[in-house]
């Protein structure tokens, strides 16, 4: 196994030729592996030629995601970590549900189960048929539904965000690590 490089964003748009805007894009979709410093600065993995790596579609039981690796396996760590500011440059672009469900790989009902649960903190930027909702308001809820999901818990079983609009945060996050470590 190669380990990646990881470096910052501007170098990354350098050695890639993709724009700062576009690296973000790709990072908070979950295509390229990204990490998070934790000065809140982002670094993109890229391979020896340049070119920033992929993802994985799948990690065997012995690898762990990037993001695991960033904030620990402390499940209220990873949560606590994500930031709605982090989502501040898709602010107010416009993308229907059908979209995001493809381009963040979240079903459909679920986007919309989250506009009828959390009407406060999804804005709808035009109504009617192929409503266009706020981008920076789903990928926010799509990085909080992916850490709930990568601990093999069912997301949000109390709600994704509090009224404030943080992640809800495990009550007894030892109990979630034990429980998964029995079904492993």
């Amino acid at each position: 196994m190669t380990i990646p490089t990881f470096i910052p964003l501007n170098e990354a748009s350098k050695r890639t030729g993709w724009t700062v805007e576009r690296l973000r894009e790709l990072v908070a979709a979950g295509t390229i592996m990204a990490g998070k410093l934790p000065d809140g600065d982002i670094i993109v993995a890229v391979d020896e030629s340049g070119t920033a790596i992929e993802t994985p579609t799948e990690t065997s039981p012995n690898e762990r995601e990037l993001p695991l690796a960033a904030a620990g396996d402390d499940i209220n760590a990873q949560l606590s970590a994500i930031k709605r500011e982090d989502f501040k440059h898709l602010e107010g672009q416009g993308i229907t549900v059908s979209e995001a469900a493809k381009k963040y790989g979240v079903p459909y009902q679920t986007i919309h189960s989250w506009l009828k649960r959390y009407p406060g903190h999804i804005r709808i930027l035009v109504g009617g048929y192929r409503k266009q909702i706020d981008e920076s308001a789903i990928a926010y809820f799509v990085a909080i539904y992916n850490v709930w999901k990568s601990h093999g818990i069912r997301p949000g079983m109390g709600g994704l965000v509090n009224e404030d609009g943080s992640p809800t945060l495990l009550k007894h996050p030892s109990i979630s690590r034990y429980r998964r470590s029995k079904r492993s």
